[in-house]
């Protein structure tokens, strides 16, 4: 089940993938690396502990596919991946909405994930936006991974058990 929650960092797994929406409007950015013959590569990704910052369309095109993707197939084939109803629902997207991409290829993650991997407890994190468009171009969503084991992001969340404020607010990571 995934809840949303305002002000509030907790997780019941040791890392947790978080939609981080800023309040402020930042346009939309639809540039992608195409090469010169219009081609954009996209491919699957292994998002885990982290911590990572997601923030850049190409990004957020990888979590979103190997999020809503993941464990379809042990066997991986550029055939099979342009099956995918989510994969084919992002091409579309993109072509739509960029016009410099006129093919898109899509690479495997790794020998063993070949369609990548989204830590257990955080399978379905990009559900939660149902507008692909917003989720992925939108400059006011990040995608932020983290684990307990990490520091690198501690300034920009209030110590929940002594309810102190954030030293840093959370747009600067934006």
């Amino acid at each position: 089940m995934i809840k949303i929650r305002k002000n509030v960092f907790e997780t019941n797994s040791s890392s947790t993938h978080s939609l981080v929406i800023s309040k402020k409007d930042r346009g939309y950015d639809y540039n992608l690396p195409v090469d010169e013959d219009g081609i954009l590569t996209i491919s699957f990704g292994e998002f885990g502990w982290g911590p990572q910052i997601l923030n850049t369309p190409l990004d957020k095109i990888s979590y979103v596919i190997t999020d809503q993707g993941y464990e379809v197939n042990d066997v991986f084939n550029e055939k099979d991946a342009l099956e995918l109803a989510i994969v084919e629902r992002v091409i579309n997207l993109i072509k739509e909405k960029c016009p410099a991409v006129k093919e898109v290829k899509i690479k495997p993650a790794s020998i063993y994930y070949p369609y990548g991997y989204v830590d257990h407890q955080s399978t379905g994190t990009s559900q939660e936006d149902k507008d692909l468009e917003h989720l992925i171009f939108s400059k006011d969503v990040i995608i932020l991974i983290d684990n307990d084991n990490s520091y690198q992001f501690e300034d920009y969340f209030p110590d929940y058990w002594e309810g102190a404020p954030a030293k840093k607010d959370i747009e600067e990571l934006f």
